[in-house]
């Protein structure tokens, strides 16, 4: 079932279902899907800037928020079958270089984002995010402003993955 539909940027460029749509013969996904050869993963960071540590600051869908945290202070690292162990291997190694928390979501998808087009079409993907509209009511509207982002998680996240790129 189709989670969002491809939007374009103000640059023309296609959001990931229409990146990786079997309607773009063009597309460098397209040449490839045959036999997946060269395509490792997408890494996708989405509302990966808003940190709270107020109790109850982190809000769930129904009946997730039982076992997870209360607190809106870390960064999720989601994935599914198709990339388990690109998510353990990530999430595993932003634990190590983090100097706060990261929670993996494995299985289980609650966030509608651009690594959803990719697991559509089985290819491995791990969502970063700090859970967006579950974390900050004001996620994507007039009161969402910069002041309220923390550059520095931001930073690390980014170091974070590189080293994590690099590494492989």
């Amino acid at each position: 079932m189709p989670r969002e539909e491809s939007f374009t940027t103000n640059s023309g460029i296609f959001a990931s279902r229409g990146f990786i749509s079997p309607a773009r013969p063009h597309s460098s996904l397209n040449a490839l899907d045959e036999n997946k050869q060269g395509i490792v993963g997408a890494v996708i960071l989405d509302s990966v800037g808003y940190y709270d540590n107020k109790a109850y600051s982190q809000r769930y869908p129904p009946f997730f928020g039982i076992f997870n945290p209360d607190k809106g202070n870390f960064l999720a690292v989601a994935g599914n079958r198709f990339s388990a162990a690109m998510q353990k291997d990530i999430f595993s190694r932003l634990q190590k270089k983090l100097s706060f928390s990261v929670i993996g979501f494995l299985f289980f998808d609650f966030i509608n984002s651009d690594h959803w087009a990719f697991w559509e079409r089985d290819y491995p993907a791990v969502l970063l995010t700090d859970t967006g509209p579950y974390r900050s009511r004001r996620h994507a509207g007039l009161k969402d402003v910069p002041e309220r982002l923390n550059y520095l998680k931001m930073a690390q996240i980014v170091e974070g993955l590189v080293s994590v790129i690099l590494d492989r």
